[in-house]
């Protein structure tokens, strides 16, 4: 059984400081935020004690003017707020998580609306660089890296390297506290090897500014860096020069959403989106592949009786191993023989 003892003042003061520390760093204003007011709650409604009951008068209060998303993300908060500072864990108040469940049944979040692969590609050929260069770079980068904008606003110039044929660029500070590494290659399409080239060219000669996204201005950049609010606009610029629909819903997180949304059509699974993203959940993700038109074609092949696709031929054919006369088929190829520690990868798409 373990008894009571006077801690030392010393020991004390550096466990208070790894308790500040289990707080996330980038977010920890608005975690403080959120935990001061429920206690401004708590004392306006003359409570004392925190237990699953004042828990539920709380977020039903809040319930009146936040959305189901936006209670789940203060529940989030709170619970780790009340660990640190109460030593309260609320992880097992049942009644409350099943109260947030209820409220969130039949609730769609607003999402941003995305660009198809044909609006970034009409964007690129067509708008005039004098005016869209910069516009068109952020487009690369949120579409080719899944970028955030505040990851575009800290983006550097030491962090996109040069190879001739390919860039390689690095974010070193993500949300999820995850470095994320991607490429932009050499197409023809888009060519956004130059595009990318003749912007970094435009920088102000001697330009202190580190940061590698610089205000542009009738073809020039300036040293002013851009900031998260005028990338936030930039997903809408595009909307309204290609003459789309509700242009406003184009939003800041319209980027991101484009990317994972083409990665998803192009046919990618769970693991590259979640690695492309930086996503350590897989919901977000699977959200991403149930809206993706090319995961519905799949269901709808196979519901059909059509032959699947080279997806899943290539997943069977990956652990084969024939070591006698054996005839085997994968889309329209058929191959026969004599085999012995074999493994045959076959893509079939055509």
């Amino acid at each position: 059984m373990e008894q009571d003892f006077e801690v030392p003042d010393e020991i004390a003061k550096k466990a208070e400081k790894a308790m500040q520390n289990l707080l996330p760093r980038k977010s920890r204003d608005s975690y403080d935020k959120e935990y001061d007011q429920f206690l401004k709650w708590m004392s306006e409604n003359a409570v004392e004690n925190i237990n699953e009951t004042v828990l539920l008068g709380y977020f039903n209060d809040l319930s009146e003017k936040f959305s189901p998303s936006s209670l789940w993300a203060k529940y989030s908060m709170i619970k780790k707020t009340l660990m640190v500072n109460k030593n309260i864990n609320i992880c097992n108040f049942h009644k409350l998580c099943e109260y947030l469940k209820q409220k969130s049944k039949g609730y769609e979040p607003k999402k941003s609306s995305v660009l198809t692969r044909e609006n970034v590609l009409k964007f690129i050929h067509e708008a005039p660089n004098e005016t869209f260069l910069m516009n068109k770079v952020a487009l690369l980068f949120g579409v080719f890296g899944g970028c955030r904008r505040q990851e575009l606003v800290n983006m550097l110039v030491t962090h996109v390297e040069d190879r001739k044929s390919v860039f390689v660029v690095t974010v070193p500070e993500t949300k999820t506290d995850k470095k994320r590494v991607f490429t932009i290659i050499d197409e023809d399409e888009m060519k956004s090897l130059k595009l990318i080239r003749d912007y970094i060219s435009l920088r102000p000669h001697g330009c202190s500014e580190k940061r590698l996204f610089l205000s542009y201005r009738q073809g020039r950049c300036t040293v002013q860096p851009v900031g998260k609010n005028t990338f936030g606009k930039i997903p809408c610029i595009i909307a309204k020069y290609l003459g789309l629909n509700n242009p406003k819903k184009y939003t800041g997180h319209c980027l991101r959403r484009t990317s994972a949304t083409l990665l998803a059509e192009a046919g990618a699974n769970m693991t590259t989106l979640k690695r492309h993203g930086g996503w350590k959940s897989t919901t977000v993700a699977e959200g991403y592949l149930e809206d993706s038109i090319s995961s519905k074609n799949e269901v709808s092949r196979m519901l059909a009786g059509i032959q699947s696709g080279s997806r899943i031929s290539l997943q069977k054919l990956e652990t084969q191993t024939m070591n006698h006369e054996s005839t085997f088929a994968a889309g329209n190829l058929a191959i026969s023989g004599t085999f012995q520690n074999c493994q045959f990868y076959v893509n079939t798409t055509k």
